[in-house]
C-alpha cells in the first residue's frame, strides 16, 4: 500500500456498527462498513456468536484492528480465525500494539490451519496503519506514564508495507511442509518502553465536489471523455490549446468524516484504584490524548487533506470501550468535554454489574422461562 494513493471517492456510503457492548458475557466490538471497506475493531469472546445472529459475514473482512492485548479486546480472536479458516478465508490482516505477534504465536501449537495467511502489524507511534480505497485507520499508541517517550515526543511514523514487502509476506511460510499458520510481521521490535495499547483513528474518504455542466459549456469544454478526467481532478487540454484545471468547473472536496476508538483497560498502567472500584489509577489518565493528537494523526496520514486544516475539523464521534466505572472518573469525563459539542460520544461498555446479555436467543429463552 502507498502512502500517495488517492483518497477521494464520487459517493460513499459508510456506517458504523456497534456488533456488541461490554456485558457480563461480552466486550466491545465495533465494524466500520463502506461501499469497498470492512474493518472489525476488537474480537471479544462471543464476536462469532453475534456475528451469526445478526447476519455479519466474517469473511469478508480482511482487517482486523486490536486496541489492547487483554481478554476483552481479543477473548475470541483465536477461535474466530479458526472459523475463518474453515470457511475458506486464506488471508487476514491483524494490526495491534507491539507485543501481538509474540502472542499468537504462543497459540500456533492449536492454531493448525495451513490455508490461513496470518498478517500481523504491531505500531508503537502514531501513523497511518492501512488506507482503502474508501476508509483509512490510524494507530494513536496510548503512552504510559513510565514511559521515557512523552505524548510530545517526536518520533517516526510507521510507515504503511511496500509492495515488495508486501510480495515477501505473501511468499511467507509457503512451504509444503508447513503445519501451523503462516504468520508474517511488520512493526517494530518490542521493547518495555512501548505502549501497551492503541487508539484508533478512522476517516472515510472525501467527496468529489459536484462537478459545474454549465461552467464547463461555457468554457468550450466539449462532453465526453474530458468531463470524465475533470470530475476525478485531472486537468486538460483542450484542442484550441488552452489547459483547463478541474478546480475551474468542480466545486472543492467535502471533507470525509473523522472518527476514534478509545480503549484505556482497567489496571493496565498502574493498577486499579486505591478503593477497588475498577478503574485505572488518576496518574494513568494524563496519557489520555488531547483532541488534537486526534486530528493530526488522521490528517498528518492522508493526501486528501492537509495538516493546517486540523483547526477547522472535529471528531464526528468517539467510541469508548473503556469500562464504565472509567468513564464516570472526573479526570476522564474532562476529558471528554475537550471534544467539543460537535463530537458524539458512544459509551460501548455497560455497568459493572448490569447483567444484560448481548445475546438474542438468550434473551428470548429468559423471556420465555419468566
Amino acid at each position: 500500500m502507498s502512502s500517495s494513493k488517492p483518497f477521494a471517492q464520487a459517493n460513499i456510503q459508510a456506517h458504523l456498527q456497534v456488533l456488541s457492548v461490554g456485558a457480563a458475557e461480552a466486550s466491545p466490538t465495533c465494524l466500520v462498513i463502506t461501499d469497498r471497506d470492512r474493518f472489525m475493531l476488537n474480537v471479544g469472546e462471543g464476536t462469532q456468536r453475534l456475528a451469526m445472529e445478526h447476519k455479519v459475514r466474517l469473511t469478508r473482512f480482511d482487517h482486523l484492528f486490536l486496541t489492547a492485548l487483554t481478554p476483552e479486546a481479543l477473548g475470541g480472536l483465536p477461535g474466530m480465525l479458526l472459523t475463518m479458516a474453515d470457511c475458506g478465508k486464506t488471508a487476514i490482516s491483524i494490526h495491534g500494539p507491539v507485543g501481538l505477534r509474540a502472542l499468537l504465536r504462543a497459540t500456533s501449537h492449536f492454531m493448525r490451519r495451513e490455508d490461513l495467511k496470518i498478517i500481523i502489524r504491531e505500531y508503537g507511534t502514531t501513523g497511518l496503519a492501512m488506507q482503502g480505497p474508501t476508509l483509512a485507520m490510524h494507530a494513536l499508541p496510548l503512552l504510559s506514564t513510565s514511559s521515557p517517550s512523552a505524548p510530545g515526543t517526536e518520533q517516526e511514523p510507521p510507515q504503511p508495507p511496500s509492495e515488495q514487502q508486501e510480495q515477501q509476506e505473501q511468499q511467507y511460510g509457503n512451504e509444503p511442509t508447513a503445519k501451523r499458520p503462516r504468520v508474517a510481521t511488520t512493526g517494530p521490535t518490542p521493547s518495555a518502553s512501548l505502549p501497551p495499547c492503541v487508539a484508533w483513528v478512522g476517516q472515510t474518504a472525501s467527496v468529489l465536489g459536484k462537478f459545474d455542466v454549465r461552467r464547463a459549456k461555457e468554457l468550450g469544454i466539449p462532453t465526453g471523455p474530458l468531463f470524465g478526467k475533470l470530475k476525478a481532478g485531472q486537468p486538460v487540454t483542450l484542442p484550441d490549446g488552452r489547459t483547463i484545471q478541474a478546480e475551474e468547473v468542480v466545486a472543492p472536496p467535502t471533507p470525509g468524516a473523522i472518527f476514534g476508538i478509545m480503549h484505556l483497560p482497567d489496571g493496565e498502567r498502574e493498577g486499579k484504584e486505591e478503593g477497588g472500584n475498577g478503574g485505572s489509577s488518576p496518574s494513568s489518565l494524563l496519557a489520555l490524548p488531547p483532541p488534537t493528537a486526534w486530528l493530526e494523526a488522521a490528517l498528518l496520514g492522508t493526501i486528501a487533506a492537509a495538516a493546517a486544516a486540523a483547526d477547522a475539523r472535529h471528531l464526528t464521534c468517539m467510541v469508548h470501550y473503556s469500562s464504565a466505572a472509567l468513564v464516570q472518573t472526573p479526570l476522564y469525563q474532562e476529558w471528554m468535554k475537550s471534544f467539543g459539542p460537535s463530537t458524539t460520544h458512544i459509551l460501548a461498555a455497560l455497568p459493572l454489574g448490569a447483567h444484560q446479555s448481548p445475546y438474542r436467543a438468550a434473551r428470548l429463552n429468559n423471556l420465555r422461562l419468566h
